[in-house]
């Protein structure tokens, strides 16, 4: 049974032939045993690297063996959380646009948004927006939940996405809350999209808000969290409706 239907595909050869200039290769952490959605992970990104072959790659890897959970850690993942996608650039090179959970239903736009940007290597932004990212000196991992049935996640995981792009010291990685219970219940999620900034490699709140927020507001917060970071500042909280 396929995934994706023939209107869907022509949609994705129409999105990638405009839209991706570069080819792009996804890499897919999963396991055949204890994961209900993988199997349709893998199936769904096969089907697309079926519709788009020549501009899109997918490598598979298992976490159920040694040499899968070393590779997770090496792009910063939990190998015990899968399915786990992190889209590469042109150059093969991790650019912090990571997927945990199956994108599914209306987060199946923040996935292909996160290829284009991935393939495009670069966002656009005014001279303000270039002088908040020179801001950004600490490493700050954006932690995006959201939900396949939320129409404003999309926006607040691609905004996340952009900024990952745009700054070396920005990872995005974008959750379903539903399929991440425990960081769910951690993080308090009760609405979405919750957006909550750590410093990468630490479970430790920096700055949380609520919301899909225009650019230039979530652009604040993550200059806000870096410069709390090199004040050696501790959890914050910051919530907007």
């Amino acid at each position: 049974m396929q995934l994706l239907n023939e209107e869907v595909k022509n949609q994705i050869r129409e999105i990638f032939n405009k839209e991706v200039p570069n080819p792009v290769k996804v890499v897919l952490f999963t396991r055949a045993f204890g994961c209900e959605t993988c199997e349709y992970a893998e199936r769904l990104l096969k089907e697309i690297e079926e519709t788009v072959p020549g501009k899109f790659k997918v490598e598979v890897v298992s976490t159920a063996t040694p040499e899968g959970q070393e590779k997770a850690n090496e792009y910063g993942l939990d190998p015990d959380r899968v399915p786990a996608m992190v889209i590469l650039d042109k150059d093969g090179k991790d650019r912090g646009i990571h997927y945990i959970g199956l994108p599914a239903g209306l987060e199946f736009s923040t996935f292909i948004n996160g290829v284009v940007l991935a393939s495009r290597g670069e966002v656009e932004l005014d001279e303000k927006g270039k002088e908040f990212i020179d801001q950004i000196k600490q490493p700050l991992d954006v932690r995006v939940f959201v939900t396949t049935s939320c129409g404003y996640c999309p926006q607040a995981a691609i905004t996340a996405y952009q900024f990952a792009i745009a700054s070396p010291n920005v990872v995005a990685n974008v959750y379903d809350a539903q399929e991440n219970p425990d960081l769910s219940q951690k993080y308090q999620v009760v609405g979405v999209p919750k957006i909550v900034i750590t410093k990468q490699g630490s479970d430790e709140p920096v700055v949380e808000f609520v919301g899909a927020q225009p650019p230039e507001y979530f652009l604040s917060y993550l200059v806000q969290a870096s410069q709390k970071l090199e004040q050696g500042g501790g959890s914050g909280l910051i919530i907007t409706p």
